[in-house]
């Protein structure tokens, strides 16, 4: 049987096919719901709202709240369970708002629904700016007079080091004050905070405040910094689940100092999510499947979605579908604002996994919409096979640490495991299972998918693997994710335990893997040895400047730790921090906010090393532009379908970016004249809303050759010229010009008689800013090359050229790689076929 894709058309629906089998009951509870606080309070003020059901017949009570603005819709905070209270707050806007109770009785049908006015008052009393404290110490409401309708403001924080960060901007509402979630912030510092208005072209900077920050108790693990980073990064803050000895989500920087703790204790947070919002899952094997929760939290700790298992089963047993035992491992945010979660399910099965009758531990996949309503589902049961053991044997019981909550037998097959999933740039879903060593694609098809398994990567799948080390697949993997914005490019985290098992000096590795879909060939670009063993856990994220940061999440030892390490691109590990519990993820992030990163390389070679100034460059990312759209001509506009870049150099200038070209998961640009040597960062906007953040490390050269498939490899997008004895000239392209990017192969090119000189004419960019023509070499073949000239382009911004002599010793030598060496920095390699 296949799992299809299902739609809940309304609520109404959803608790119609909730109530219709229940015997109708004329209703004699009625529902009450109190807030802690009396109204009107102060903007932020924590409520805890406490529910009760008078006149209720003996039964089991279900509570669900949801609350709107006035003249807003409902939304859902915490679906029916079994909870009557609930923390609550509003922190963006003064007003009124309705927070409602409905409460439902499982054994007899009984109903009822109440809702209670709460007012909400502005903390701005003149024209001046506050900052207010929260529940959480190390959270602050950063509060401002109202601005005009049409406007857009934010909020720059700085630490007493330097190290800046910003809220995301929010669009002004006429006669309403503004209000931001200051997050992570150190304690015991001085920040100095203020905020920019931004008026059409124009923006204005409200008055700097002084931010001192408290002293904290709350208690984090130790950490050792055991190698320090060689110079400041992006991202430098480590957003952390902590799991096991902790079970708290904490932020820190890069030397383990807190900046921000979840205030609740939780089994582990997944994933954060635009906005300064954040995932998280609760199992508690002791407990019923109303106990395993999936929820949503912001900076403060207050939280603004929860769901648990037993209310999404009345939802699937409506939809025919297999119920689940709990939420784990996985919950993160779609674009459309869908939430992808992945959920246990257990069946007793006989003659499979073994020849008695085992209790299977498997995988459903599950996509809510805002409202916490099944929109579709993935079960893997339908779609797997349940004769293929898992790949080391693994077994559950109870309180087996790692397995979610099950309930028909005192011992489980771990049969799947899976840790991991992932919305492709095509639509589809990565799905990663640990105990399978399998990561495979899944038709989902935004939503429309029948989920069949359109392939399956690890040992033993659909894909061949190039790389040259013996064991080179990964085993018993955590957090599988393509590279933002780019569908061949996937990073992962190598536990290792199937190479441990067979060497037990084996270490877990970072890896890149470059696939070809359609071939089905995986190279692997980077596989690093991290220095130590994961038995489990563990995260890959690929950062800002083209480093890999990895979490090493659980050291056994005679105390278990977690290490958090980044990498070069060649795998040297350049940061290392330990701390003294397991990790279940680590994510080093700019800030809280969850602006989504971008990747920044040359446009020339795709390489992510250093750019220069006046070279082009290439972001990738999600959601950087709301259209594609390319420049019309010269000059380059610094905004294009309301999208523009700004590139902030070492100095501190900031200017706007020429752009090429812009589209959802692709920018096009040329760093701006003048941008300092030294890190710099880059701001997207759409508008002047900040849709995306990254860095660039700029140097004098970073000199890149454009290659003809637009990749950075293979045939050279070049001219070869050819200089005869009686002056004249010939001209031809390199590559077959004729055919479409991704399909241009060499052309030949000949070098005519004794006295012809043949001259390779090749577009790159990162090089104008070579002290000399002395400072150029090149080799082709092997061969030095005479380098005749260099410089820009006089015409296209961006587009350096240089002119190379083919040495006449390289007659009929076939495929020749160039390599370009300027002021000591090489340009990747490019080939070009000589007859």
């Amino acid at each position: 049987m296949k799992c299809w894709c299902v739609r809940v058309c309304s609520l109404a629906v959803e608790l119609f096919a909730a109530f219709a089998a229940l015997p109708q009951v004329q209703a004699a509870m009625s529902a009450s719901l109190s807030p802690s606080v009396s109204s009107p309070s102060p903007l932020g003020t924590l409520v805890t709202w406490s529910a009760a059901a008078p006149g209720a017949s003996p039964g089991v009570l279900w509570y669900r709240f949801r609350s709107r603005p006035q003249g807003g819709d409902f939304r859902i905070i915490r679906d029916y369970g079994p909870y009557n209270t609930l923390d609550w707050t509003a922190a963006g806007h003064e007003g009124t708002y309705e927070v409602e109770l409905s409460v439902r009785n499982l054994d007899t049908g009984e109903a009822a629904v109440t809702s209670v006015q709460y007012q909400m008052t502005s903390r701005v009393t003149g024209a001046a700016p506050v900052i207010s404290p929260t529940a959480n110490p190390l959270v602050f409401l950063y509060s401002a007079p109202p601005c005009p309708a049409g406007g857009q403001m934010y909020v720059r924080f700085v630490s007493p080091d330097g190290y800046e960060q910003r809220t995301p901007s929010k669009a002004c509402l006429a006669g309403l004050s503004m209000n931001f979630y200051l997050a992570g912030l150190r304690a015991d510092s001085v920040y100095t905070v203020n905020h920019t208005l931004l008026v059409g072209a124009d923006s204005t900077d409200g008055p700097v405040l002084p931010l001192a920050t408290p002293g904290v108790s709350f208690s984090i693990p130790s950490y050792t910094v055991l190698q320090p980073q060689p110079q400041p990064g992006d991202e430098g803050l480590l957003l952390q689940a902590a799991i096991f000895y902790y079970n708290i989500a904490v932020a820190t920087d890069l030397n383990g100092n807190l900046v921000w703790y979840y205030p609740s204790t939780f089994s582990y947070l997944t994933r954060p999510a635009p906005g300064g919002y954040f995932f998280g899952v609760n199992e508690d094997p002791a407990q019923g499947t109303s106990a395993q929760l999936l929820r949503e939290f912001d900076l403060a700790g207050t939280t603004v979605l929860e769901t648990n298992a037993a209310r999404i089963n009345e939802q699937l047993a409506a939809l025919g579908k297999r119920q689940i035992t709990s939420f784990h491992h996985e919950a993160t945010l779609l674009p459309d604002g869908k939430i992808l979660a992945l959920a246990a399910v257990e069946q007793m099965m006989t003659g499979v996994q073994g020849p008695a009758a085992v209790d299977v531990i498997g995988d459903m996949i599950l996509v809510l919409d805002q409202n916490l309503q099944v929109v579709w589902t993935w079960d893997a049961f339908d779609h797997l096979d349940p004769y293929r053991l898992p790949t080391l044997g693994e077994t559950c019981t109870p309180t087996g640490g790692g397995c979610p909550p099950f309930y028909l037998a005192n011992q489980a097959v771990d049969w799947l495991h899976g840790n991991a999933l992932q919305l492709t740039p095509d639509g589809n879903i990565l799905y990663s299972m640990r105990h399978q060593d399998w990561v495979i694609k899944i038709a989902y098809g935004n939503g429309q998918g029948n989920g069949d398994i359109l392939w399956r990567l690890g040992k033993d799948g659909d894909f061949t693997i190039v790389s040259s080390d013996p064991s080179p697949w990964f085993s018993h993997q955590h957090d599988a994710n393509f590279l933002p914005g780019d569908s061949t490019a996937l990073t992962v985290f190598d536990d290792g335990n199937v190479r441990r098992a067979a060497d037990p000096g084996a270490h877990s590795r970072g890896q890149v893997l470059q696939l070809d879909e359609q071939n089905h060939v995986a190279v692997l670009v980077l596989n690093a040895d991290l220095g130590a063993y994961a038995y489990a856990l563990g995260s890959a994220q690929r950062l800002a400047g083209g480093n890999f940061h990895f979490n090493v999440g659980f050291i056994q030892g005679t105390v278990d730790t977690a290490q958090s390490v980044e990498v070069d691109p060649s795998g040297r590990i350049l940061y290392d921090l330990q701390v003294s519990t397991p990790e279940y993820r680590s994510f080093r992030v700019h800030d809280l906010y969850g602006v989504p990163a971008m990747i920044s390389e040359s446009a020339a070679s795709y390489s992510a090393g250093a750019v220069a100034s006046g070279s082009i460059v290439s972001s990738f990312g999600q959601n950087l532009a709301m259209v594609e759209q390319a420049s019309a001509g010269l000059p380059l506009l610094t905004t294009l379908a309301g999208t523009s870049v700004k590139v902030k150099d070492s100095a501190g200038v900031e200017r706007l970016a020429p752009l090429i070209y812009v589209a959802p998961v692709q920018l096009d640009y040329v760093v701006p004249a003048g941008t300092a040597v030294g890190p710099a960062s880059v701001t997207v906007l759409n508008g002047t809303q900040v849709s995306a953040a990254g860095a660039l490390q700029v140097s004098q050269v970073a000199p890149g050759l454009f290659s003809a498939n637009s990749d950075g490899k293979g045939v050279a997008a070049g001219i070869a010229v050819t200089i005869h004895a009686d002056g004249s000239q010939d001209a031809q392209y390199v590559f077959t010009a004729a055919s479409p990017p991704g399909g241009r192969t060499g052309v030949p090119v000949d070098l005519g008689g004794p006295a012809d000189q043949v001259n390779l004419m090749l577009p790159g960019t990162g090089f104008r800013g070579a002290g000399s023509l002395a400072g150029f070499s090149a080799a082709i073949g092997g061969v030095s090359a005479p380098v005749l000239a260099a410089g820009p382009d006089p015409d296209f911004p961006g587009v350096d050229w240089v002119n190379i002599q083919v040495p006449r010793s390289l007659a009929g030598n076939g495929q020749s790689g160039i390599v370009l060496t300027v002021d000591g920095a090489t340009a990747n390699t490019v080939t070009v076929n000589i007859r």
